[in-house]
């Protein structure tokens, strides 16, 4: 596709943005040297594993998440990204609806709070997943516990044990400001789930 090496940037960026770009072509704006090239290759529906694995890889973290936002990546692609560098990658991962138990277990015990947050918003967290984040020592995450589905009542009682704090009853007012129902998929073209 003419174009894929044209100096102009804003160029290359709508090629791979076409909707016929060919894999030699998006491979092409995978090695970009100019970042939002290659995030625009990463997002392209045809993006093939090889092509997201050469993402996954790459030393910008927008570049990552791109590739996390993909419905083709491979869940192995997802479980090297669940021990990226950057928080925000293994963050979306985490919200990821291919996510495995197993990489929710990961995250569940990751050193970032906002990982474990996002664990716990996962249709897929198990309750002993769950139960981990009951008992967590951000009251964020333990929040989010009460907003998914899986909660149980002794999910709320080990919460409502933290002193000074009532946090399954905030994440009960939190919950009702935004409907179970109508919490939106976070990321254009990757089916990700909140419960």
């Amino acid at each position: 596709m003419l174009g894929a090496k044209d100096s102009d940037s804003a160029i290359r960026v709508a090629v791979m943005r076409h909707e016929n770009a060919s894999e030699d072509v998006l491979m092409l704006g995978a090695k970009d040297g100019e970042s939002d090239i290659r995030v625009a290759a990463m997002e392209h529906e045809n993006a093939s594993t090889a092509i997201l694995m050469l993402g996954a890889k790459d030393g910008e973290s927008d570049v990552r998440r791109a590739v996390v936002e993909n419905k083709n990546t491979s869940l192995a692609i997802l479980l090297d990204l669940a021990k990226d560098d950057d928080y925000k990658v293994r963050s979306l991962v985490m919200l990821n609806v291919l996510a495995t138990p197993e990489i929710l277990m990961i995250g569940a015990k990751d050193e970032h709070w906002n990982v474990r947050k996002s664990v716990m918003l996962n249709a897929r967290a198990t309750p002993e997943i769950l139960m981990i984040g009951a008992k967590d020592e951000h009251w964020q995450v333990r929040k989010y516990v009460m907003l998914n589905a899986r909660a149980t009542p002794e999910m709320e009682r080990i919460i409502n044990e933290f002193e000074g704090e009532d946090d399954a009853a905030i994440a009960r007012k939190s919950s009702s400001f935004v409907p179970q129902s109508t919490l939106p998929r976070f990321f254009k073209g990757c089916p990700f789930l909140i419960t």
